[in-house]
């Protein structure tokens, strides 16, 4: 009941935005305005930017993903029920976003993991070979707040981002986690005509206490069960033996600026985000009949993203090209060698160009083409265990949508895309070849980011104008199938594989105000 009634509370705010100037429609229901629509809950500059005055979604859903073609420190099967609300509101000068999600997920046949978060660059975790049950509570809360100073020149804003979660395992070993993190972001807007620049900070932090414990003292005190093991991971190969008992503090420092910028030309749009952000983060041993905790290491992640949206709509058609990039670097300073040990390097590019015919009539189609490049490095120095993988994923997406003559709406959407490695390395010396992590993590990961592999993707969405007078309700299913093609690598000593599929499934009920 506790839950439900903060639940409730949350859910309620999203009920006063019934008063809506743009049409359900217009806001979520076409691929291109939902993108569009992600901008205004990151920045104060594409929230003042935005038409959109009031608007308001609550979702209830379901996620199912199954199958062996994954990562090996991704779980087998996965299961998500969550509860999602966000909203638009403006009040005189002032303007506001935000989100809630409320996320119970269940994951089964999980190893060599026990982070709280799923942050793969992160470094200074435990780990057992021992598949098991995990079971995690998420709520995430965020929005922004923006201030006209000065009407149609000047806006101050800050945004809030809060996350908790909670994780516990069912069998030995079995961690406890409980994460938690809070940014701020104050920023501050400049208008001129129908341009809008923002210049944006971020500070926050994070802390995560981790308690791992056995069971069964038989499976804490004897080496005849290898796969019960406690190993603490201090890079990506190099780890050592944590057989007892173990607990761990993180704490976490963000620190970053980003500039904002929205422009409405005569014929098109740019919407663009350029952001850097530093986590410094600390991973703490409890030592046992001490009040001090012993330092394992820091580890350093920077961040650099990109954004941009360019959209040109008409008469007849509405075009949108969207292109977002990554840089992350990392590495780490460990108190036991007193130098780096680990480095963590990932470049992503995503690019997608749509067009949508007939976009003011009840009938219209929407297609177009998407790039993604990747590239993955990782270098442990003391066991000199280095990979390197770069892919490119191609793909063709298309959509049908329908509106009726009372407003009811359908669409269906399908794409399909290619993986392919374009080049690859992994350098496993000689006596690391028997290292346990390397057989079950560092050779399954390679051969699944060699792999070629095809995704095929599925969805149909259905509004109604019709139940209920307040608001429209729907109904959306989304299904995205993954299947191997050919492994260039196979490595016979490997405890794991991965081959195959996988198939990921969503089920979502929709209110929109």
């Amino acid at each position: 009941m506790r839950y439900l009634a903060f639940i409730t509370t949350l859910i309620l705010p999203v009920l006063s935005f019934a008063q809506q100037k743009l049409s359900t429609d217009s806001i979520y229901f076409y691929k291109q305005s939902e993108k569009e629509n992600q901008y205004i809950y990151g920045s104060a500059t594409h929230l003042n930017a935005s038409k959109l005055e009031s608007s308001g979604l609550a979702s209830i859903s379901y996620q199912n993903s199954i199958g062996h073609f994954r990562k090996a420190q991704e779980a087998e099967y996965n299961t998500i029920t969550s509860i999602y609300t966000e909203g638009v509101n403006t009040l005189g000068r002032f303007k506001a976003s935000g989100y809630f999600a409320f996320s119970r997920i269940y994951q089964d046949s999980l190893a060599w993991t026990t982070k709280g978060t799923e942050l793969d660059a992160q470094t200074y975790y435990f780990v057992a070979a021992k598949a098991g049950k995990y079971e995690r509570t998420d709520y995430q809360l965020g929005g922004i707040l923006s201030y006209s100073l000065v009407p149609e020149k000047l806006y101050t804003g800050l945004g809030v981002d809060y996350n908790y979660r909670e994780s516990t395992r069912s069998v030995d070993p079995r961690p406890k986690v409980n994460n938690y993190s809070l940014i701020l972001k104050p920023e501050l807007v400049y208008e001129f005509k129908n341009h809008y620049a923002g210049i944006q900070a971020t500070w926050g932090y994070d802390k995560e206490d981790f308690t791992s414990m056995y069971k069964n003292d038989t499976y804490k005190t004897s080496t005849a069960y290898p796969e019960r093991v406690t190993y603490l991971v201090y890079g990506y190969g190099n780890m050592r033996n944590y057989q007892n008992d173990q607990k761990m503090r993180r704490n976490g420092n963000h620190l970053g600026l980003a500039l904002n910028y929205s422009g409405d030309f005569s014929r098109f749009k740019i919407l663009t985000r350029i952001a850097y952000k530093e986590l410094v983060e600390e991973s703490r041993m409890k030592v046992a009949n001490s009040i001090n905790d012993s330092l394992l290491g820091t580890f350093y992640l920077n961040d650099l993203t990109a954004r941009v949206l360019i959209k040109n709509k008409n008469k007849t058609t509405a075009q949108q090209l969207s292109v977002d990039f990554l840089s992350s670097t990392g590495y780490d300073k460990s108190s036991l060698y007193e130098a780096t040990n680990y480095h963590y390097s990932r470049q992503v590019i995503d690019a997608e160009y749509l067009i949508r015919l007939n976009s003011q009539s009840p009938v219209s189609t929407e297609f177009g083409p998407s790039l993604s490049f990747e590239r993955l490095e990782k270098i442990d120095v003391i066991t000199t265990i280095n990979t390197e993988v770069t892919g490119i994923e191609s793909g063709l997406s298309g959509s049908l949508y329908v509106k009726s003559q009372k407003n009811n709406l359908f669409s269906f959407g399908a794409g399909i895309s290619y993986r392919k490695p374009i080049n690859h390395s992994l350098n496993v010396p000689e006596l690391q070849t028997v290292n346990t992590f390397v057989k079950g993590v560092v050779y399954g990961n390679y051969e699944y980011d060699t792999s070629d592999f095809i995704k095929l993707k599925a969805g149909v969405n259905y509004v109604s104008n019709n139940l209920f007078k307040e608001f429209k309700t729907g109904f959306s299913v989304q299904g995205t199938y993954l299947s191997q093609i050919n492994s260039k690598f196979t490595f016979p000593e490997a405890t794991f594989s991965p081959n195959h599929q996988r198939l990921h499934l969503n089920l979502s009920l929709n209110l929109y105000f």
